[in-house]
Order: structure tokens, then C-alpha cells, then sequence
């Protein structure tokens, strides 16, 4: 059984990421420990049990004040919507792996979901292969003329690419946007793909994803993608602030699906204007990637 003074030392060092994690707001490598910030909220939870069964008020004090931070934290830059059972249209962003062993089952996981707009990432590994295959009646656009591009929008109705204008300081990050023809109106999407954070490129681009998305304005915008910032970060809470987006996925783990672990990430995201009132969210089959999809009803 645990003492009471290893139990104080372990909520103490249990603790310790979370705070940690509070430095992010200024300095970005500490805010990759944000994506941790799921895991490291359980064991705080077990560690507040064990030390309400030991009648330890101190460890217990010390662990609500860990979780009280963590879980505010875990929920920041989240509006959400309302959810609803009317479904106008679903879309699904799926990060296919550039070293996907089997890249044919991405189709079969993405079919099942029936999709009316699929952003794929990473297309120009292994899954390229198979790219032009997946949902062959779909209208598709992709990040470059050649065959291995790294995005791919593709959509049950047509669309076309919107070319975004290239910054003074430099080449725009990994987006591919598109206007679609929906029946109920057009929509615009951006499909993301952002450097890890730590990156040179990494806050540079995602200042310049929120200008893009500032200059399309359009209240029925969606933004998705792979954006390498687990739930929980400040600079995932701050892009959405800028941005002026929702987000509504809820904290969804995709990575890493291609362990023998649960995913325990959220590192791919979807935001969307203000047009759209209602939204439900689930995880969708990695079908062998190394990432989780995500699939939402919008209306």
C-alpha cells in the first residue's frame, strides 16, 4: 500500500505536466505537452480516488487543483454546437500515412461512413496508389497536377479549387481549398495539413492558415484536417480564437491507430463557420493508417 508520503510525492509529480503545460501559452515546445494532457487528466482522477480512500486531504487538494486546470484547459477554444439527428451533409477528414502497409483498406473504412465530402492528407505516400480508386464516382480535386499529391479533396457534388494567394514571407502550408456545389448552396473547405509543432514553420503557417481563412470569410466554411496540435493546446485554442471557427469535434483521440495501444491524441480537427447550427461527431476506422478519421454530421 502507498504511504502517505510517496502518495504526496506522486500527485505532486503527477501534477507537475499540467503546469508545465501552463507555459505553453508563451513558449510552444512546452505546449506539445499539452497533447498528453487526456492521459495525464486519468491518472490524476485514479490518484484522486486513491487519495479520498486514504483520507489524504492534502494529495487530494494538490490532485483537484491539477484537474480543475487540466480539464478547463482540455475544453478551451471548444463552442461546439448543438447536436442533431438532421443530417444536411457528412464530411470526413482522414490522415492516410505516407508508410500505410495496406492502403486499400483507407477505401472500405471510407465508404462506410457514406460521405458527401472526404479530405484526405498524406496522399502522396503509399496511398497513392489507390487514390483515384477511392469512391470513383466522386468529384475530386488534388494538391498538384501530378499523381502523388499530398491532399485531396473529394466530394458527391462538384467543386472546384480556390486558389489561395501566396504570403510575402514565404509558400503557403500543406491546404488544399475548394468551392462546392451543394444542393442547399455553396460551401467552401479547406483541407490542413500542419508542421509538428517545434517546427521553424510551424507558427509561421499557422498564422498564415488563419489569414486565408479570414479572407474567405464565409460563414459556411469548414476547416479539417491532420493539425499535428492535440486537444488541450493553447495554440489549437488560440487558432481558433483567431480564426474566428468552431470547433466540434469534441476530444476524439486519432493517434497513434496503428499500435497495439488505444490512440490517445486528438490531433486532427474540424472547425467551421458560423452558417452551420448543429453537429454530431464520431471517430472513423483507420483502415490500416496511422491515424484515426473523423466524420461529422453538419447542419
Amino acid at each position: 500500500m502507498i504511504g502517505r508520503v510517496a502518495l504526496r510525492l506522486i500527485a505532486l509529480l503527477a501534477v507537475v505536466p499540467v503546469l508545465l503545460g501552463q507555459i505553453g501559452r508563451w513558449h510552444p515546445l512546452l505546449d506539445i505537452l499539452n497533447a498528453l494532457l487526456a492521459p495525464v487528466l486519468i491518472l490524476l482522477g485514479l490518484l484522486l480516488l486513491l487519495s479520498l480512500y486514504r483520507r489524504d486531504g492534502w494529495a487530494g487538494g494538490v490532485i483537484a487543483a491539477g484537474l480543475a486546470i487540466g480539464i478547463f484547459q482540455l475544453t478551451d477554444g471548444q463552442s461546439g454546437l448543438p447536436q442533431t439527428e438532421a443530417q444536411q451533409l457528412r464530411i470526413v477528414t482522414l490522415s492516410t500515412w505516407h508508410s500505410n502497409p495496406h492502403p486499400a483498406a483507407l477505401g472500405r473504412a471510407i465508404e462506410t461512413e457514406l460521405p458527401d465530402i472526404v479530405l484526405l492528407q498524406e496522399t502522396n505516400g503509399s496511398a497513392a496508389r489507390i487514390a483515384d480508386q477511392i469512391l470513383p464516382e466522386y468529384f475530386r480535386i488534388k494538391s498538384c497536377p501530378e499523381q502523388r499529391c499530398s491532399e485531396m479533396i473529394l466530394s458527391r457534388w462538384p467543386l472546384q479549387r480556390i486558389t489561395l494567394p501566396q504570403p510575402k514571407s514565404g509558400k503557403l502550408p500543406d491546404l488544399l481549398a475548394a468551392r462546392i456545389d451543394a444542393p442547399f448552396g455553396p460551401l467552401q473547405v479547406i483541407n490542413v495539413h500542419l508542421p509538428r509543432p517545434g517546427r521553424d514553420a510551424a507558427i509561421k503557417f499557422r498564422d498564415e492558415l488563419v489569414a486565408v481563412v479570414r479572407q474567405l470569410g464565409d460563414g459556411r466554411l469548414i476547416v479539417a484536417g491532420d493539425f499535428n496540435l492535440g486537444t488541450g493546446s493553447f495554440a489549437l485554442a488560440q487558432f481558433a480564437h483567431h480564426a474566428g471557427l468552431r470547433r466540434i469535434e469534441g476530444f476524439a483521440p486519432t493517434y497513434p491507430a496503428n499500435l497495439s495501444i488505444p490512440a490517445f491524441v486528438a490531433i486532427d480537427h474540424m472547425f467551421v463557420g458560423s452558417a452551420w447550427t448543429g453537429a454530431t461527431c464520431h471517430r472513423v476506422d483507420a483502415g490500416t493508417s496511422d491515424h484515426h478519421g473523423i466524420a461529422c454530421d453538419l447542419q
